[in-house]
């Protein structure tokens, strides 16, 4: 099977089984690996994306030693959680901040392709201010103490996925990335089945 053939079957798999609401975005970046910005075109059945590589092999190295992931211990389901943030949106309630979310993340992007580590921390806090606001169902208290200690620090931190447990992770300078190893290690030590994960760029994905 094709890359594109795997990514819209494991798309399609999980869909059917969350009942809906799921999107390509998981499966692109497990299929393709690499550092990418994605564009999203579901109106257009024959490419519904457009894959913008930002980083080349010794920037997806390089970024790996910026990048902190820990569990929370707490397993999560996505499906309830996805299905209020769409109902919010179509209603218009959280739209206009969605929209900023979204122009954040093409900003992050840019900064990515830059290696401004700095500007990448920032823009996180930014994004992450707004999701605080729209989705703060996404949130436990041990993902939120995470994230406060990855912003006291300098660096920026997101849960993974819909939140509400499962994982968080953390861009930074490479000196506040370290600090903050330490930090989680000492928070969630304590915790059964919490645990940094080993983690840095996969630059090939499925094979």
């Amino acid at each position: 099977m094709s890359k594109n053939e795997i990514l819209y079957l494991a798309y399609h798999m999980e869909d059917a089984v969350s009942g809906g609401n799921c999107g390509l975005q998981d499966s692109a970046a497990a299929v393709f690996g690499g550092v990418n910005q994605w564009k999203w075109r579901y109106g257009q059945k024959t490419n519904p994306f457009e894959k913008i590589p930002l980083l080349d092999h010794k920037g997806q190295k390089e970024l790996s030693k910026h990048l902190l992931v820990a569990y929370s211990g707490k397993s999560h389901i996505s499906s309830n959680i996805n299905r209020k943030w769409i109902a919010d949106f179509f209603s218009g309630r959280t739209r206009t901040t969605w929209v900023k979310v979204n122009e954040i993340t093409h900003k992050l992007a840019l900064a990515i392709k830059k290696q401004d580590w700095v500007r990448v921390a920032t823009l996180l806090r930014e994004e992450m201010t707004l999701r605080r606001e729209i989705t703060p169902e996404a949130l436990i208290p041990l993902t939120e103490k995470l994230l406060d200690q990855a912003e006291h620090v300098g660096c920026g931190a997101r849960f993974a996925g819909a939140g509400a447990g499962g994982s968080i992770w953390s861009l930074g300078k490479t000196k506040d990335i370290k600090q903050l190893k330490k930090m989680w290690g000492k928070t969630i030590g304590p915790i059964k089945g919490a645990q940094i994960l080993d983690c840095e760029v996969d630059q090939t994905g499925v094979n």
